[in-house]
């Protein structure tokens, strides 16, 4: 599936929409900023759920991320649910690229982010709490 963004169309107008319906409180944290204000991500979420956890495969310590990877369908936007923990990043380079080589839209992250100057340089929108440079392994 593809999404078309039209610029007419925005995030207020959709608020609305779903308030019109009952469907309140409907728009994500105000900590949740963009990488760059340009950017725009629209897709189904693909939703993964992050906790802090100090222990991990020494073998395969970022099976899971790339689990969760091998699921995202092209349109999807990623949408990383941490509970707003800011142990460590994520999302960065990596995932980005494989994300985008998947179809994959946007991530959306209530924790930061990392590589932030290298996904820009991908195109690929982004959304987080912010930066930071650690690394998920044995913190989250």
């Amino acid at each position: 599936m593809t999404w078309n963004l039209d610029a007419r169309v925005r995030s207020a107008m959709i608020s609305d929409s779903l308030d019109v319906l009952g469907v309140r409180n409907n728009a994500m944290s105000v900590n949740v900023k963009a990488l760059r204000p340009h950017m725009r991500a629209v897709g189904l979420a693909a939703t993964v759920h992050f906790v802090p956890d100090s222990q991990y495969d020494q073998k395969d310590p970022y099976g899971d991320g790339i689990d969760f990877l091998d699921t995202l369908k092209p349109g999807e936007v990623a949408v990383v649910a941490t509970g707003g923990e800011a142990l460590s990043a994520f999302w960065g380079e990596l995932f980005s690229a494989a994300a985008k080589g998947r179809g994959g839209t946007g991530v959306v992250a209530d924790g930061p982010l990392r590589d932030t100057e290298q996904i820009v340089g991908l195109d690929f929108p982004a959304f987080g709490y912010g930066t930071r440079p650690l690394d998920y392994k044995g913190r989250m």
